[in-house]
C-alpha cells in the first residue's frame, strides 16, 4: 500500500476499529527512544482501514472494514487513540487528517484534535509476500505455546533461552515441535502438522517471548492460520491479519542431552491432588526456602516443606508405585506450572534417582513432556 499523505477522512463503527486497536496495545512501545514506534499508522483505502503496529521485532497489521470519503494515511498515539476510542458513547466515529498532520476524532458528542506524525516516518512493515505458507490449526499452535511459554527464560539469563525453539523432527513422519527451558526445567511438545518440509525449519529457530505472547492473543479456538519463515522472520496470517516476529539469533542448546533415558522409577498420580497438595505445603516456602522434599514409598509421595522463618508443612498424597523407598527435593513451583497447563486425570512421574530429572507425562497430554531438574538434599535450606 503507498502511504498516501493526502487529508484522510473516514467514518468508522466504534466496537470495529477498537478490536484492532486493542491488538495493537501490546506491540506499540509505550517506553522508547523512537517515538514513532509509540504510534499506529492508520491506511485508509477500498473501503477499509488498515492498521499498523511495530517495535521494530514484532510488526502487526490488520485491516476493518469502514467507510472511505477520502483515502489517506495517518500516524496517531496508540495508547491515546485507544483510549479516546474506548471512552466515547456513540457507535460511529469520523477521522479526518488535517494539516501538520494533525488528526480530528468526534463520535457527533465529543471532539479530539490530536497531533500526529508524517506516514513516511512509520517503518516498512517486513517482507512476507514470496514465503511459502502452511497451514496450522490454531487451537494445535495454541496449545504447544501454552505447554511451553511458562518456562522460557528471562533474557538476564541467557539471550538464546529467552524464547521458544521451534523445529521440524522425523519420527518416523515429519512433526512440529517446540521447547522451552530456563536451565532449572524444560517443556517439550510434539504436534503432526503437514506441510513441514516445505517450510525452512532444518536448523530450528527462536522466537522470542514476546513474539511468542502476541502469536498466542491473536489465536482462537477454532479455525486455521498461515504460519511462514524466511530467514530471519516468522509470520502469522490469519484472513487479513498478519504478524511478523523477528527471530533470536544464536544457537539453542542441545536440549536432548539433558533428557533423561535411564529413568526407572514410575509413580502414578491424580494430577489434581498433587497439585493442590503442592499449593498447600508451598505457602511455607519463601525465595530463601524454595524447596520441598518428597519422601516417596510404596502408596505415598509424603511432601514437606519446613522453613526456619515460618514453620513446617506437610502432605500425603496417594500414588501407584513399586519400587524402593526414596527421596528427592523439587521447587514446587515448577511441578504445578507444569501440571496447570496439562489435561490428563493421572499424570506419570518418571525418576531415577535424587540428582536426576524428572519427567512429567499424561496420556491426555500426547507429545508433550516436562522435565524439571532436582535440588539436592544435602544442600537445601530448609
Amino acid at each position: 500500500m503507498i502511504r498516501k499523505v493526502n487529508a484522510m477522512k473516514v467514518r468508522i463503527e466504534r466496537d470495529e476499529i477498537l478490536k484492532g486497536l486493542q491488538k495493537t496495545q501490546n506491540i506499540a512501545e509505550k517506553r522508547t527512544t523512537l517515538p514513532v514506534l509509540s504510534y499506529i499508522l492508520m491506511e485508509a483505502y477500498q473501503n477499509q482501514i488498515e492498521l499498523l503496529a511495530t517495535d521494530l521485532e514484532i510488526s502487526f497489521k490488520d485491516s476493518y472494514s469502514a467507510e472511505i470519503i477520502t483515502e489517506g494515511s495517518a500516524v496517531i498515539s496508540a495508547k491515546t487513540f485507544f483510549g479516546i476510542v474506548k471512552g466515547l458513547s456513540e457507535k460511529s466515529i469520523y477521522i479526518e487528517k488535517k494539516k501538520n498532520n494533525q488528526i480530528y476524532i468526534s463520535d457527533g458528542r465529543t471532539e479530539y484534535t490530536l497531533f500526529g506524525l508524517a506516514p513516511s516516518e512509520f517503518p516498512s512493515f517486513p517482507s512476507y509476500e514470496d514465503m511459502y505458507f502452511i497451514s496450522v490449526e490454531s487451537a494445535v499452535l495454541k496449545e504447544m505455546i501454552e505447554k511451553t511459554v511458562y518456562s522460557i527464560a528471562g533474557e538476564e539469563l541467557r539471550y538464546n533461552l529467552a524464547g521458544i525453539y521451534l523445529e521440524r523432527i522425523s519420527d518416523p513422519e515429519s512433526k512440529l515441535r517446540m521447547v522451552s527451558t530456563d536451565g532449572h526445567r524444560l517443556s517439550l511438545i510434539d504436534k503432526d502438522v503437514s506441510g513441514l518440509d516445505h517450510v525452512e525449519l532444518q536448523k530450528g529457530i527462536i522466537i522470542p517471548k514476546k513474539g511468542v505472547y502476541e502469536i498466542s492473543r491473536l489465536l482462537d479456538k477454532t479455525g486455521d492460520v498461515k504460519l511462514g519463515i524466511k530467514e530471519n522472520t516468522l509470520v502469522i496470517k490469519k484472513d487479513k491479519m498478519v504478524l511478523a516476529v523477528r527471530l533470536l539469533s544464536g544457537e539453542f542448546p542441545d536440549y536432548n542431552s539433558v533428557i533423561p533415558k535411564s529413568n526407572d522409577k514410575d509413580i502414578k498420580v491424580l494430577r489434581t491432588s498433587l497439585m493442590t497438595a503442592l499449593l498447600r505445603v508451598a505457602l511455607l516456602t519463601s525465595e530463601r526456602f524454595k524447596g520441598v522434599q518428597f519422601n516417596i514409598s510404596d502408596k505415598k509421595i509424603h511432601i514437606i516443606s519446613e522453613n526456619p522463618d515460618i514453620g513446617k508443612a506437610e502432605e500425603k498424597v496417594d500414588i501407584e508405585y513399586k519400587g524402593p523407598d526414596f527421596q528427592c527435593a523439587f521447587n514446587p513451583r515448577y511441578f504445578v506450572e507444569a501440571l496447570e497447563c496439562m489435561k490428563s486425570e493421572y499424570i506419570n512421574l518418571s525418576l531415577y534417582d535424587q540428582s536426576s530429572p524428572c519427567i512429567i507425562t499424561g496420556t491426555g497430554d500426547e507429545g508433550f513432556l516436562s522435565l524439571i531438574m532436582p535440588m539436592k538434599l544435602k544442600e537445601r535450606e530448609w
